[in-house]
């Protein structure tokens, strides 16, 4: 893989204090950009402090952080299942600095650790289309074969290897063009905890608690309160509200679990993708339906146990409920992915079987400091990155 520098990923602002003692940084926000933000601020000599009205808990289904439900693996920018709005050169560059960083760390981190332990686990993705790549999608096929470890683009072989349903008899894929790569999965809700143990560690003080107006309101209030010398807003979605950013989109995904312990089907160690080609002009009513709810296959094992299965990215859809009935979501994935790999046909489902979460959607990420406010920075709108 390609080394980069990371030097240049960001605008440096110095923050000293007159007595010479750490500068002090409170975070609103804990999920994973605010426990990540506090381990890189830590690292980097400030004291800091986390303000968050909910934490990752264990065993807590049904209420869950949106950052414990996420599929998590590690994808090379754009994302299959919901790149952001604008995709500009510019922005995708940074997006991909960022993503080449995080891959690094995560290979870092799974080496020292373990997986057991963090929740980082090693995986081969397999990325099929039923479509010739060109343009923007072979561009971005080239710049994985340079970034990522384990570049294989042999279609037959992969057909083969993962043992993909392409049978037109059998409701199959017929595949086209395809490629694999080594990739990460995080296992959010124990990569969740070993932050928090490692920022806990760090004497990072973990508070609970909400910020009741705005951010630019409370901002002069929550720095005098906490003695603080700038704040960090993480708070994803709730960013729309708290800086009053209409730019922010709710991003319905939807989920489902299923036991990957190797009893009803060989177990699955590695990811396995389908991205169909979007509805033209002659499609069926059924393939614009789901080019319009984004539709897309995907089999990604989370731990040693679990298999996620999907999915689903509902543009404008904030509510965590729907008539199944109606919508047949749920049935649709298990179908979708069946088709890709029989197998799952005999899958067993965990008691919770699926989880929704609202991805915090942005036509571009806000990373940096605020325009009105030189004391609050910005670490939010990820959302259209992350499986």
């Amino acid at each position: 893989m390609q080394k980069m520098d990371s030097g240049d990923l960001y605008k440096r602002v110095k923050i000293t204090r007159g007595d010479g003692s750490k500068p002090h940084v409170l975070i609103i926000g804990g999920g994973v950009s605010g426990l990540t933000t506090a381990w890189t601020l830590c690292n980097s000599g400030c004291k800091v402090t986390v303000l968050a009205k909910q934490y990752a808990q264990r065993g807590a289904h049904g209420n869950e952080i949106v950052s414990e439900i996420a599929g998590a693996l590690w994808e090379w920018p754009p994302a299959v299942c919901g790149s952001h709005g604008k995709d500009t050169d510019a922005q995708l560059k940074n997006l991909q600095r960022w993503c080449q960083i995080s891959y690094l760390q995560f290979k870092n981190i799974a080496d020292k650790f373990g997986a057991e332990d963090t929740g980082i686990r090693k995986r081969m993705s397999c990325f099929l289309f039923d479509r010739k790549l060109t343009t923007g999608g072979l561009k971005k096929k080239n710049e994985i074969e340079v970034v990522c470890d384990g570049f294989n683009d042999d279609v037959q072989g992969l057909i083969k290897k993962y043992n993909i349903n392409t049978n037109p008899a059998k409701k199959g894929y017929n595949i086209v063009e395809g490629y694999e790569h080594l990739s990460y999965v995080v296992d959010p809700g124990n990569y969740l905890h070993w932050l928090k143990r490692l920022v806990e560690d760090k004497d990072v003080a973990l508070l609970q608690g909400v910020v009741e107006d705005t951010l630019y309101e409370e901002a002069p209030d929550l720095l005098k309160r906490f003695k603080a010398d700038i704040i960090v807003n993480c708070t994803g979605m709730t960013s729309r509200e708290l800086c009053g950013d209409e730019k922010m989109k709710p991003l319905r995904g939807i989920l489902i679990h299923a036991k990957n312990d190797g009893k009803q089907f060989k177990k699955i160690e590695s990811c396995i993708s389908i991205s169909q080609r979007d509805a033209d002009a002659n499609a069926t009513a059924e393939e614009k339906r789901k080019a319009e709810e984004g539709r897309f296959e995907f089999i990604v094992p989370r731990n040693d146990d679990i298999l996620i299965l999907g999915g689903y990215a509902q543009m404008g859809e904030e509510t965590l409920e729907w008539n199944e009935k109606e919508h047949q979501y749920l049935e649709r994935m298990k179908a979708g992915c069946v088709n890709l790999y029989p197998d799952l046909a005999k899958a067993e489902f965990t008691d919770y079987y699926y989880r929704v979460g609202i991805r915090p959607f942005r036509d571009e990420p806000r990373v940096g400091q605020d325009d009105k406010n030189p004391k609050i920075f910005h670490n939010y709108g990820h959302g259209g990155s992350v499986l």
